[in-house]
């Protein structure tokens, strides 16, 4: 009965040890426990038709604010930035679109945050003509996106998930890149087709995430497709400090002790 009293002693020492709570808080924690600046998102949008004659632009630009307001545990922030240019010509299928939607969830102290992106664009130049008088016109449409994660000297270490980044439909005509970029760090470059990834970074340092996109339709092309890419599964999570765990896994560490000796 001694013996299978020491072993329940152990037991419980440990189960202590491994359920001790996580005080290093995700990235929204931060935000949650502080009045610091923590989160910016930024988009800038542009389309243009252009021709020997002349140019059509309509460019749009997103700027949050440098702190995005806390919410309750699961709350959101929605934003979005949307460009859209005509060309001279009148034609049904001849327009240029870009649409920016950025969705950010916060998990509150303990769960991981989500930030999400969603990209979708328009292009055609099939009859697409600019300028007096008019001449042939192509199409070029950007977005330049970002995600400004902001440190605080007194961040602990934080875990953050890139999502995937699908293929390209039209390679011809399409360009797509991702880049994770901070002080101390060698920048994570993401490519069309590359898999989620996770990198641990530094609370009190400064990253960014990028992603840029480009779409060129020569006059008298109609590409028929409409782009759309998902950044979901951007999750930011808290890496755990070993000083939570420390009183708790001393705890079961003595109790391991106490019962080897009762043992011997």
């Amino acid at each position: 009965m001694r013996l299978s009293a020491n072993r329940s002693l152990l037991l419980l020492a440990a189960a202590a040890a491994l359920s001790a709570p996580v005080h290093a808080q995700t990235f929204s924690g931060l935000i949650f426990g502080r009045a610091a600046e923590a989160i910016r998102l930024k988009a800038d949008t542009r389309i243009y038709y252009y021709s020997a004659s002349g140019t059509l632009e309509d460019l749009d630009r997103f700027d949050s604010p440098p702190v995005i307001e806390t919410f309750e545990v699961g709350g959101t922030y929605d934003a979005s930035v949307r460009s859209i240019a005509t060309p001279t010509s009148v034609s049904a299928k001849d327009y240029g679109s870009a649409q920016v939607d950025f969705t950010y969830t916060n998990g509150g102290p303990t769960a991981p945050d989500s930030l999400r992106i969603q990209l979708s664009v328009h292009g055609s130049a099939e009859h697409a003509f600019v300028g007096d008088p008019p001449k042939p016109a192509s199409l070029a449409v950007t977005a330049a996106i970002s995600y400004v994660l902001l440190g605080d000297p007194e961040g602990g270490r934080y875990r953050i998930t890139l999502p995937a980044i699908p293929t390209l439909a039209d390679p011809v005509h399409e360009r797509l890149s991702a880049e994770l970029s901070g002080a101390g760090m060698s920048p994570i470059r993401r490519a069309p087709g590359s898999a989620p990834f996770t990198v641990e970074l530094d609370g009190s340092r400064n990253y960014v995430f990028e992603l840029g996109y480009s779409l060129d339709v020569p006059f008298g092309t109609d590409p028929d497709h409409t782009y759309a890419f998902s950044g979901g599964g951007f999750e930011v999570s808290a890496v755990p400090e070993l000083a939570d765990f420390a009183p708790l896994t001393g705890l079961a560490l003595a109790g391991w002790a106490f019962w080897r000796r009762r043992r011997g």
